[in-house]
Protein backbone atom coordinates (compact mmCIF):
# COMPACT_ATOMS: atom_id res chain seq x y z
CA UNK A 1 0.00 0.00 0.00
CA UNK A 2 1.27 3.40 -1.02
CA UNK A 3 2.10 6.10 1.30
CA UNK A 4 -0.52 8.86 0.83
CA UNK A 5 1.33 11.61 2.66
CA UNK A 6 4.42 11.21 1.26
CA UNK A 7 5.51 14.04 -1.12
CA UNK A 8 3.69 14.43 -4.76
CA UNK A 9 3.45 16.00 -7.70
CA UNK A 10 0.47 15.40 -10.44
CA UNK A 11 0.24 15.67 -13.97
CA UNK A 12 -1.10 19.52 -13.10
CA UNK A 13 0.93 20.67 -11.06
CA UNK A 14 2.88 23.95 -11.98
CA UNK A 15 6.85 24.45 -11.72
CA UNK A 16 6.57 27.01 -9.17
CA UNK A 17 4.69 23.84 -6.86
CA UNK A 18 6.98 22.03 -7.77
CA UNK A 19 10.00 23.74 -6.73
CA UNK A 20 8.57 24.39 -3.24
CA UNK A 21 7.76 20.69 -2.62
CA UNK A 22 11.44 19.76 -3.73
CA UNK A 23 12.45 22.70 -0.98
CA UNK A 24 9.96 20.97 1.85
CA UNK A 25 10.23 17.63 1.07
CA UNK A 26 14.51 17.69 0.58
CA UNK A 27 13.55 14.82 -1.86
CA UNK A 28 15.94 15.18 -5.45
CA UNK A 29 12.92 13.40 -6.99
CA UNK A 30 9.65 13.32 -6.77
CA UNK A 31 6.94 10.98 -7.93
CA UNK A 32 4.35 12.20 -10.29
CA UNK A 33 0.96 10.72 -9.86
CA UNK A 34 -2.11 10.89 -12.70
CA UNK A 35 -5.28 12.83 -11.26
CA UNK A 36 -8.55 11.49 -10.92
CA UNK A 37 -9.82 8.20 -9.16
CA UNK A 38 -6.95 6.37 -8.17
CA UNK A 39 -3.59 7.80 -8.38
CA UNK A 40 -1.08 5.93 -10.88
CA UNK A 41 2.62 6.81 -10.83
CA UNK A 42 3.15 8.09 -14.49
CA UNK A 43 6.48 9.58 -14.03
CA UNK A 44 9.25 11.33 -11.85
CA UNK A 45 10.86 14.43 -12.11
CA UNK A 46 14.11 15.26 -10.89
CA UNK A 47 14.79 18.64 -9.17
CA UNK A 48 18.30 18.88 -11.16
CA UNK A 49 16.02 18.85 -14.52
CA UNK A 50 14.15 21.75 -13.37
CA UNK A 51 16.94 23.61 -12.02
CA UNK A 52 19.16 22.56 -15.63
CA UNK A 53 15.22 23.99 -17.56
CA UNK A 54 15.39 27.03 -15.98
CA UNK A 55 18.88 27.99 -15.67
CA UNK A 56 18.33 27.24 -20.03
CA UNK A 57 15.48 29.68 -19.84
CA UNK A 58 17.84 32.80 -17.99
CA UNK A 59 20.32 31.98 -20.37
CA UNK A 60 18.30 32.30 -23.05
CA UNK A 61 16.28 35.48 -21.58
CA UNK A 62 19.39 37.05 -20.99
CA UNK A 63 21.01 36.97 -24.64
CA UNK A 64 17.82 38.11 -25.87
CA UNK A 65 18.13 40.88 -23.82
CA UNK A 66 21.77 41.80 -25.01
CA UNK A 67 20.79 41.03 -28.77
CA UNK A 68 22.96 37.75 -29.03
CA UNK A 69 22.64 34.62 -30.22
CA UNK A 70 21.77 31.79 -27.31
CA UNK A 71 24.24 29.34 -26.34
CA UNK A 72 23.12 25.91 -27.46
CA UNK A 73 23.50 22.86 -24.51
Amino acid sequence: MADTDAPSLNTDTKVEAAMALFEKSQMPVLPILSTGGHPVLVGALHERDVLLAYNRELERLRAEEHGEEPRRP
